[in-house]
């Protein structure tokens, strides 16, 4: 749950109670960033996250625009706190663009880079309209997560996830 009296000017409660629980989801494929190429710059990964709903476009946000941090800073802003252990997995949040004033990003029905986070669209609706149109996952909905190379292939494999 997203409370507006705890959003932040973005829109976001991350830090909130409910973050613990947000769940996630990794890829079937890893890849290390020599092998992403130009797409790997300044410590982020740059390319479009491909989110549907359905089959119908829920958002392309870039991964690395918008980034707080490069991924290179999160894991070592981690190690400063705990031992990292090969094999630890550092979050940098969900892959987020802000629109071209700055506040929340617009959906892809507006011309925006939409959204890779239902609650975020979330958010940004009620942030910018007063109300929340798009409505959280429900038994018989698909999401679906890729993002591909300049050749459209799949970088990591693509996260495809049916709501029973």
């Amino acid at each position: 749950m997203i409370r507006h009296d705890r959003l932040r000017p973005d829109g976001l409660d991350l830090d909130g109670a409910e973050a613990p629980a947000l769940a996630a989801s990794l890829a079937p494929v890893v890849a290390t960033p020599d092998e992403l190429g130009q797409a790997w710059r300044d410590g982020s990964l740059h390319r479009p996250l491909l989110v549907s709903r359905n089959g119908k476009a829920l958002g392309c946000p870039d991964a690395g625009t918008d980034l707080g941090s490069s991924l290179v800073a999160l894991v070592a802003e981690a190690a400063r706190h705990r031992p990292l252990g090969a094999g630890t997995l550092v979050s940098a949040g969900p892959v987020s663009n802000r629109g071209i004033d700055g506040g929340p990003g617009r959906p892809t029905a507006e011309g925006g880079a939409g959204y890779a986070c239902l609650a975020e669209a979330r958010a940004a609706e009620a942030l910018t309209g007063g109300w929340v149109r798009t409505p959280y996952l429900a038994a018989g909905d698909r999401l679906r997560v890729e993002m591909k190379d300049v050749g459209g292939h799949s970088i990591f494999g693509a996260i495809e996830h049916d709501v029973v």
